[in-house]
């Protein structure tokens, strides 16, 4: 067995995690690898050593620990995956609704003035919209709230 050498397993285990990212098998092994690594160097190195030699070779102490529990205990790294594909689920739908939100305005061009529209409509009070809609050519448009509701009574 070759003797432990500090700065040469801090290399290999950066380089493992580096290589980790991902869902497959092969990053599934280079996290095994990387745990390992790990276990050697806490065994090997002096009592209280161990948190200095991560942070001296710039190896995140939570990192670390994940690696060595998922290791220890497999099922605590498969909630972990579910919990990254759910979220990853979410992101891409989010992100795909907004695209197709996105594309639906630029592809309709009347919606997109109907939007702008409204959007400055938000602003104005009942006697700025009514003033509006008659520029617009909606002579039937309600004077008032009342009248409004009168004629939503007779369309009833």
């Amino acid at each position: 067995m070759t003797k432990f050498n500090p700065a040469q397993t801090a290399k290999l285990i950066k380089a493992h995690i580096a290589k980790a990212a991902g869902y497959d098998e092969k990053a599934r092994q280079n996290e095994v690898s990387a745990a390992l690594y790990l276990i050697q160097a806490k065994a090997e190195l002096p009592h209280g050593q161990y948190m200095p030699w991560l942070k001296e070779h710039d190896i995140a102490p939570r990192t670390a620990s994940r690696l060595i529990a998922e290791h220890v205990d497999p099922a605590k790294r498969a909630a972990r995956m579910t919990k990254q594909n759910e979220k990853g689920k979410k992101d891409r739908a989010k992100a795909a609704k907004a695209e197709a939100k996105e594309a639906k305005a630029e592809a309709d061009p009347i919606r997109t003035e109907v939007l702008r529209i409204i959007g400055g409509l938000d602003a104005m009070g009942i006697e700025d919209i009514h003033q509006f809609l008659q520029e617009q050519g909606y002579a039937n448009a309600p004077e008032t709230d009342d009248d409004f509701d009168d004629d939503m009574e007779d369309d009833a």
